[in-house]
């Protein structure tokens, strides 16, 4: 799929900059936002991207929140936000499958964004083509079985003798 539009919000400029120029290698219109407050006041000004991909932990408004507060924003209008995928250093490859963040506050901010789709970084071009492509076929990501019961012990990832602090 080419031609979408996505709002990228990224605080880290190198890291923003890259991932500008792989979408637009893919033929993706991109428009980027330096955090999430700025991302927000792109799409409040009318920018209606197809799909966003978004840092997770960024200052001032960070990226669930921001998508949170720009689902508000198309609910108001009686219609779906896009779906979203959110690229962080945050998240820990665990053993059954899925993914955890080591940061409890961010874990709930991630559940309580509502489906959505991650990708840990450093990331293989391929697997945010892979998650663009499925996030614009489906028009979102299945609602995970998975809701904190309370808060997640860490745990030692294979090969790990301790849990990562």
């Amino acid at each position: 799929m080419a031609g979408e539009k996505i709002l990228l919000m990224e605080d880290n400029k190198d890291v923003r900059e890259n991932v500008v120029d792989f979408l637009e290698f893919g033929e993706y219109t991109v428009i980027s936002a330096v955090d999430g407050n700025d991302g927000l006041e792109k799409v409040m000004q009318g920018f209606t991207p197809d799909v966003i991909v978004s840092d997770i932990e960024m200052p001032g408004l960070n990226g669930p929140g921001a998508y949170r507060k720009i689902k508000e924003h198309y609910a108001a209008k009686n219609q779906s936000a896009p779906p979203v995928v959110f690229m962080t250093g945050l998240l820990i490859d665990h053993p059954d499958g899925f993914s955890v963040s080591g940061v409890q506050e961010t874990l709930n901010d991630i559940y309580n964004a509502g489906p959505v789709g991650a990708i840990k970084k450093p990331f293989e071009l391929d697997h945010l083509f892979a998650a663009l492509e499925y996030a614009l076929k489906t028009r979102g990501f299945p609602e995970t079985p998975l809701k904190p019961q309370g808060p997640l012990q860490p745990y030692a990832a294979p090969g790990q003798s301790q849990p990562p602090q």
